[in-house]
């Protein structure tokens, strides 16, 4: 076993700086958003080949300096990394409010530390802001290479000190096949946080690893170094274009480009081939040096032009971001990265000067979430970004939201005169699209004199047996006792006359975006009769489930009200408001939509529930977008204040705008047999 003869290929440069552009113009919207996920795994089996390059180079003479090895490797990288988390931080100060500048802090805090990609993967940070434009989300990346880094490095370490050489080739290979079976096992998605964990992207990692300590025989005949060289240059290229497979799976989409660059590796490791020599231009070549530092400026360059414009960006506009991000790449990598990757002070005065530099950039995210995000700069907009976090928060009570398979404890959910008794007349079933619906059944139990109890769990959806593809299985076998609980809970209560199902439906039955937005994630649903693997197969699935799951309760006796989906916006409403309001300007383009498309997502879903409703006397169907929805415009806004908490659940104005619906749906079966019905609260949509 030894290491690749050349450590510095030119090749690698310029296969490292063709990944980083797919990576900037997908992100910038140039080209399919499929590029990102195979152009960074592929990232990451370079970075593994570097690294175990360089660990074998510092191992070969028997005495390793491997602190030499770290601190060539965070020379590279530290210095231009908090040029820009400095810009960064003074861009967000200047164009996000409050609450936006509190969560940066935080992401700020957790970029210099290298745990970047940790906060962003913590399913808090995904329902606490718009994931997409945080301003250092791009930070993951470098947070999870530096992290496996450091993991190899201290393997090599205690490798070469107390295991033999012949062992170091069968340990790294036993390493990434069982990386990978772990990622097999977890079935990543594109859009779960767990994707920016370290664990879902070491077996590429260790498959460079091992394309720098197998090298290809040098007899291997020359022009089959060529053909197989010239096959990884064409495959990677096709891996990065290729379309994202069903389920949104990245295993299919990037082992491809992962065997690919392996091959790449290795089919210049004895010279280079008419690839390699293509990939060693001096542009490519170029671009793959500025690399880093272009990867460093070009997310929150594109993101930073978003919220000062405030809206999506057109190409030209995209393109002149991307041009902006590589003018800032190459200055950051000729006047930062170079001149201070060359030795000019000692190490002992490189990590001191260093380590106060990211002291400094720690304490001062720590400050600007202490601080609210330093509300002094608009106490407008931080007076109204309360008003609107208020009414979300009622929206979403977080008691009411199981966060495990339990229910939600009956003494703290039910609302209404009977709630103390234990028993509800009425119980609110769904995930966190039904828990939105809680305020208005609250004020109508008041009003109306019944007791309300919400049993609701965030996405988990009121379905009895099924399961969704893709998702990790411990949530899959958690939303399942949920349900089951839900279920015996149900047919237990003696008092309930009536059940209200509702649920984010278009997450299991539409793929569809919204005018170009992300729709957010779809799960395929699987049952004992279906294993999805297509939209159709999941609407099967959908429908299925929903009969059943209906019949269940109707078969006790008690009747069902099926609540169709509200409309989806594409965008956050009060994200959008907050950020019109704080840079002055207008506010108007937040109260549209596009009415065709939100409505398009949820016709099946509602032909479904409406289908249901007509077989059965003891079921009824509510389709909130009939009433939100009129004359071709969806309602954003009542009285200049938005009735959305974010992009897909109404906040407790828009639940309220509809309790006039849901009471006239509901009395019927409260007083049928009781006396005269209660005054009902007319619709004020």
């Amino acid at each position: 076993m030894r290491g690749v003869a050349e450590p510095f290929r030119r090749d690698v440069d310029g296969l490292t700086g063709l990944l980083i552009l797919a990576i900037v113009v997908s992100n910038a919207g140039l080209m399919p958003t499929a590029a990102a996920p195979a152009a960074v795994e592929c990232l990451f089996v370079v970075a593994g080949y570097l690294v175990t390059v360089r660990l074998v180079d510092a191992c070969a003479d028997g005495r390793p300096d491997l602190v030499e090895v770290v601190d060539r490797g965070l020379r590279r990288v530290v210095p231009a990394m908090l040029v820009v988390l400095a810009a960064t931080t003074l861009l967000a100060i200047v164009v996000t409010p409050p609450g936006e500048l509190a969560a940066f802090g935080l992401d700020l805090s957790a970029s210099v530390l290298l745990v970047a990609n940790i906060r962003f993967a913590d399913p808090a940070f995904a329902a606490g802001h718009a994931r997409e434009d945080s301003l250092l989300l791009h930070m993951w990346l470098p947070s999870a290479l530096l992290q496996l880094a450091a993991i190899g490095t201290a393997a090599a370490a205690a490798m070469h000190r107390f295991a033999p050489r012949s062992l170091v080739l069968p340990a790294v290979g036993i390493a990434a096949v069982l990386a990978l079976g772990l990622v097999l096992l977890s079935q990543p998605q594109l859009e779960r946080p767990g994707y920016l964990l370290t664990h879902h992207h070491a077996w590429s990692f260790l498959a460079g690893a091992l394309a720098a300590l197998i090298a290809l025989p040098a007899r291997l005949p020359a022009w089959g170094r060529q053909g197989l060289a010239a096959c990884a240059l064409v495959l990677i290229g096709l891996a990065v274009l290729a379309p994202p497979p069903n389920g949104q799976s990245l295993i299919g989409t990037t082992a491809l480009g992962v065997a690919a660059a392996v091959a790449m590796l290795a089919s210049n490791a004895h010279g280079p081939t008419l690839a390699g020599r293509l990939l060693a231009l001096p542009p490519l070549r170029l671009l793959g040096l500025m690399a880093f530092s272009l990867y460093l400026w070009h997310w929150p360059v594109l993101v930073g032009a978003r919220l000062f414009v405030g809206e999506d960006m057109p190409l030209v506009e995209s393109g002149l971001a991307v041009g902006i991000a590589f003018g800032l790449g190459y200055l950051s990598w000729d006047l930062v990265e170079t001149p201070l990757r060359r030795e000019h002070m000692k190490r002992s005065w490189r990590l001191l000067v260093g380590g106060m530099a990211s002291a400094v950039m720690v304490i001062v995210g720590v400050i600007l979430t202490a601080s609210g995000g330093l509300p002094e700069r608009n106490p407008q907009t931080a007076q109204l970004e309360e008003s609107l976090h208020r009414l979300a928060t009622r929206s979403q009570r977080a008691a009411c939201l199981a966060s495990d398979a339990a229910l939600p404890p009956a003494a703290d959910c039910t609302d209404g005169p009977g709630a103390a008794s234990g028993g509800a007349e009425v119980i609110l079933w769904g995930d966190s699209q039904g828990a939105h619906f809680a305020p208005a059944l609250a004020s109508l139990a008041r009003d109306m004199s019944f007791s309300v109890r919400q049993i609701t769990k965030p996405d988990c959806p009121p379905l009895l047996a099924v399961a969704q593809t893709g998702r990790n299985a411990a949530d899959d076998v958690e939303c399942a006792t949920f349900t089951e609980a839900a279920i015996e809970e149900i047919t237990r209560q003696r008092t309930t006359r009536l059940v209200i199902i509702a649920g984010l439906w278009s997450r299991l039955t539409d793929d569809r975006p919204i005018a170009g937005a992300d729709p957010g994630p779809f799960t395929l649903l699987a049952d004992h009769a279906t294993a999805s693997e297509s939209v159709a197969d999941s609407r099967r699935v959908f429908a299925r489930a929903l009969q059943s799951t209906v019949s269940e309760i109707t078969s006790r006796g008690v009747p069902v009200l099926l609540v169709g989906q509200v409309p989806e916006l594409g965008f956050d409403v009060v994200t959008c408001v907050l950020r019109a309001r704080f840079n002055e300007r207008d506010e108007r383009a937040c109260m549209e939509t596009d009415t065709e498309s939100a409505l398009a997502r949820l016709a099946f879903s509602n032909g479904v529930i409406q289908l249901i409703a007509d077989g059965s006397l003891m079921i009824e169907a509510y389709l909130p977008a009939h009433s939100i929805c009129r004359k071709g415009r969806c309602k954003v806004a009542h009285g200049g204040t938005p009735i959305y908490a974010d992009d897909r659940h109404l906040n407790d104005i828009g639940s309220t705008l509809l309790a006039g619906d849901l009471a006239s749906m509901i009395a019927p079966h409260l007083f049928a047999s009781s006396g005269p019905m209660p005054p009902q609260r007319p619709s004020r949509l």
